[in-house]
Parts: C-alpha cells; sequence; structure tokens
C-alpha cells in the first residue's frame, strides 16, 4: 500500500499568503524543488515558515518550521537566489535541502515537528476546509499566477 500526504506542505510568503509546494493526496516519497529570492535590497536573510494545511492564509494552517537562512548572497532585490528542495517521507518527515549560492554543496534541514498534530487540531484543519470550500477556490485561482521567483521577507 503506499503512503501519501494527509495535508498539503506550503510555505508562507511574505504577503501571509501559503504557496503550497506538495498537494494533498501527493504519493510519498516525494521531491519538490523551488527558487526564493528577497524582497528588500542587500538582504542578509530569508524566513521560512512551513505549514501543513489546506487554508490560503499561512497563519491559518499548522506551522511545522521556522527556518532561518543567513549568509544569503546580497544584492538588488529579488537577485539574490535560493534553490529550496523539499523531500517527504513514507514516514511521515520532511526534509529542506538549502542551496544559497549557485554550484555551492546543499545543505539539508530535517523537519521533525516537536509535537504532532493532535486530534483536535487535525478536526479543526477538517472543519475549516468544510466551512471555507468556496473561499478556497477563489484563492487558489487568484495565488495560481505566482512568479517563478519567489520573493521571501527577511525575518
Amino acid at each position: 500500500m503506499s503512503s501519501v500526504n494527509k495535508y498539503s506542505l506550503g510555505i508562507t510568503m511574505g504577503t501571509g499568503k501559503t504557496l503550497v509546494v506538495v498537494p494533498k493526496d501527493t504519493p510519498l516519497p516525494v521531491q519538490r524543488s523551488l527558487t526564493v529570492s528577497t524582497t528588500e535590497d542587500q538582504q542578509r536573510n530569508i524566513g521560512l515558515i512551513v505549514t501543513l494545511g489546506e487554508r490560503p492564509l499561512g497563519e491559518d494552517n499548522f506551522q511545522l518550521s521556522r527556518i532561518r537562512l543567513d549568509d544569503i548572497d546580497t544584492g538588488p532585490k529579488g537577485e539574490p537566489r535560493v534553490r529550496l528542495t523539499f523531500r517527504g517521507y513514507t514516514n511521515g518527515l520532511w526534509s529542506v535541502g538549502v542551496q544559497c549560492r549557485p554550484g555551492a554543496a546543499e545543505q539539508e534541514l530535517s523537519i521533525i515537528p516537536s509535537v504532532g498534530l493532535s486530534k483536535a487540531e487535525v478536526d479543526k484543519m477538517q472543519a475549516k476546509v468544510v466551512r471555507y470550500v468556496e473561499e478556497h477556490k477563489r484563492d487558489e485561482e487568484a495565488l495560481a499566477a505566482t512568479d517563478e521567483i519567489i520573493p521571501l521577507p527577511a525575518i
């Protein structure tokens, strides 16, 4: 029997919206990559909030991890590029590969939730999904028109 992720894995962008990296029900194991960039000139770090859930706003989803990427190349906003590779495993764990400079070695960060989702949290997330089905459709359509390079703020 194959395993699938039960909730979408995403990152919260500077606007507060969730960018889905691995959609719900994707077969595991899985690997997805994307490139992020800076929102300010000479920005020295990028803040990454990794979430699980189906809501369009990051704050409404379960926060899995907060990652601060330091020592990125500086330059005009949108110019520095950081490559992120998300890997999901059949045991429910996730990792993020980070490549801060072109040609540099990728660093692997494990995402191990200190606390799993409780039954109450799962029920709450499912209730929100049902309650906001129409809103989800509108937000998903709006979020579908995103650039290839995702701008993320410093933290």
